[in-house]
C-alpha cells in the first residue's frame, strides 16, 4: 500500500540544499463505483490543499518573523536582549485558522517584553482576521456579529480616508500645483479587463400639470479603458444603451440598478439573453428606502415601525422574500394603510429573482445605508467586498 505525500522543505539557494519543513498526506480514495470516487476526490484534495497553504502561510510568518527579531535587535545595544519563548497568535484566513508564532524579546534593564513580529502586524486585539477573509466573508467562517464589526470598520476607515484626503487636496490647492486626475486615489474594486459595468438611473423632475413629471434616463457604461454616458427618455433610450453594450460587452457584464420596473424588464428581456455572463446588482440602498417609505405609512408609530423594518430588512438581506413577505401579511391586519402593505409586498416579490441569487451573511446594516459600498454604521456587502452579485442568465 502507498499514499501520496506533498513536501514542503527549504531549499538554500546556492546548494539547492533542500531541508523537510512539513508535509501533508493525501488519503487513498477507493475506486468503486458507488464510492463516487472523483467526487470525493475532488473534496479531499481540496481540504488538502487548503492544509498545504494553511502550512506555507505558517512556515512564510517565521521568516518574516525571525527578520523582524533580527532588525530590532540589530537595533539594540550587544548583549542587551536575549530570545525568551515563543508566543501564539491565532489567525482566521482563507486557508483555515492559522497559529503564527512571534518571538519574544525580553531586556537586561527591566523593560517590557516586546514582540518585534507584532510591528508587521495590522492592529489587533486576540483573533487576528486576514484581509482575504474579511473581503471573501465566506460563510461559516465568520459570525454575523464578526461580519458587522468588520464592515462597519471598514466603512469607517473609507470615510477617514475620504476627509483626510479631501484636506490634503484643498492644501494643495490654495499652497501648490494642481494634481492630476489620475493621481485621485480609487475607492473599491477595479473593473477588471474584459469586464463591463452599466449603471442605470432615473431622474424625475416636476412638470407644469398636476401629478406629471419629466422622465431622463441615465446610463454609465464603464470598462477598463474608458467611461461613457448616455441619457435620454423612453425605448429610444433603451435601444440605444442596447446596441452600446451588445456591441462593447466583451467577457462579462455587470449591471447595477435600483428597483425600477423599467431597468428590471430591459435586464431581463435585453440584457440577461446576451452571449456573455451577466449580473444584476440591487441596490440595497434604494431597497431599504423603499420599505422605510412605506414602513412610516404602515405603522405610524415609531417603536412599533422600528420593529417592522428590523423583521423585514433582516430576511430581505439574506435573500428570503417569502419570509419577508409573511412579515408584511402578519402587519397587515393592524397596519394603518394596508394598501402600503400590498404595495411592498409586490415591490419585493418582482424583485425576488435579484433578491434570492446569491448567499448573504450578517445582519443588515442597522441604518440601512447603500449596499454598494460598506456603510459607516451597523452593516453587514460586505465589504469590502464590495458588493453582492446576483447572476443573471447564467451563461
Amino acid at each position: 500500500m502507498s499514499h501520496l505525500r506533498v513536501l514542503i522543505c527549504r531549499v538554500e539557494d546556492e546548494t539547492e540544499e533542500m531541508t523537510e519543513l512539513a508535509s501533508v498526506d493525501l488519503a487513498t480514495v477507493p475506486a468503486r463505483w458507488a464510492d463516487a470516487p472523483l467526487d470525493t476526490l475532488e473534496a479531499r484534495v481540496a481540504t488538502a490543499g487548503q492544509h498545504l497553504l494553511g502550512c506555507l502561510c505558517e512556515l512564510a510568518w517565521d521568516e518574516v518573523d525571525a527578520e523582524a527579531v533580527a532588525r530590532y535587535c540589530a537595533a539594540a545595544a550587544p548583549g542587551s536582549v536575549w530570545g525568551d519563548g515563543y508566543e501564539t497568535l491565532t489567525v482566521a484566513s482563507r486557508f483555515g485558522t492559522l497559529h503564527l508564532r512571534r518571538q519574544v524579546v525580553a531586556h537586561r534593564d527591566d523593560q517590557p517584553h516586546v514582540m518585534p513580529g507584532n510591528d508587521v502586524l495590522p492592529t489587533h486585539h486576540g483573533l487576528l482576521i486576514t484581509r482575504g477573509l474579511q473581503e471573501t466573508g465566506e460563510a461559516g467562517l465568520l459570525s454575523a456579529s464578526t461580519l458587522r464589526t468588520l464592515v462597519r470598520d471598514h466603512g469607517g476607515r473609507i470615510r477617514r480616508l475620504e476627509q483626510t484626503e479631501a484636506v490634503v487636496l484643498l492644501h494643495q490647492h490654495t499652497s501648490g500645483p494642481r494634481a492630476p486626475l489620475a493621481s485621485l486615489r480609487h475607492l473599491g474594486p477595479e473593473v477588471a479587463p474584459g469586464q463591463m459595468l452599466l449603471v442605470l438611473d432615473e431622474v424625475l423632475t416636476p412638470a407644469a400639470g398636476q401629478d406629471t413629471r419629466h422622465e431622463l434616463r441615465t446610463a454609465c457604461l464603464l470598462t477598463a479603458q474608458t467611461r461613457r454616458y448616455l441619457s435620454g427618455r423612453g425605448l429610444p433610450f433603451l435601444r440605444q444603451v442596447h446596441a452600446a453594450v451588445a456591441t462593447c460587452a466583451d467577457q462579462s457584464l455587470l449591471v447595477v440598478a435600483d428597483g425600477a420596473a423599467w431597468i428590471r424588464t430591459f435586464y431581463r428581456d435585453c440584457l440577461a439573453p446576451l452571449p456573455v455572463p451577466t449580473e444584476l446588482l440591487l441596490d440595497w440602498h434604494h431597497l431599504a428606502q423603499k420599505c422605510r417609505d412605506h414602513a412610516r405609512r404602515i405603522c405610524p408609530d415609531q417603536a412599533h415601525r422600528a420593529l417592522l423594518l428590523r423583521r423585514l430588512l433582516r430576511w430581505l438581506w439574506v435573500g428570503n422574500v417569502p419570509r419577508a413577505v409573511r412579515v408584511l401579511a402578519r402587519v397587515r391586519p393592524q397596519a394603518a394603510d394596508p394598501q402600503a402593505v400590498d404595495d411592498l409586498s409586490a415591490y419585493v416579490k418582482d424583485d425576488y429573482d435579484t433578491l434570492t441569487r446569491v448567499p448573504r451573511g450578517g445582519s443588515p446594516p442597522s441604518d440601512t445605508r447603500r449596499r454598494a459600498t460598506p456603510p459607516s454604521g451597523p452593516p453587514p456587502r460586505p465589504a469590502s467586498r464590495c458588493a453582492p452579485r446576483y447572476p443573471g442568465s447564467g451563461r
